[in-house]
């Protein structure tokens, strides 16, 4: 049986996830966006490989933007 914290989670992760895609359909929101929307989605269905591959990109993505203002 489902716990109401658990269908609560659920429905917000369905909502992120839908939010999501329609950012990425859309292109034209900024990739720092993208990654802290599937972050969040990842954390939201307790999916620690997605949290970890998501926090590997977004620590990449840093240090090519800190790579970019240094020269």
């Amino acid at each position: 049986m489902i716990d109401k914290s658990s269908n609560t989670r659920i429905t917000e992760a369905r909502r992120v996830a839908i939010g999501l895609l329609d950012d990425l359909e859309s292109a034209s929101v900024p990739i720092d966006v993208i990654l802290m929307k599937a972050k969040r989605l990842a954390r939201l269905m307790r999916d620690s490989d997605a949290q970890r591959w998501l926090d590997l990109e977004t620590s990449g993505l840093l240090v090519l933007a800190k790579t970019a203002q240094a020269a």
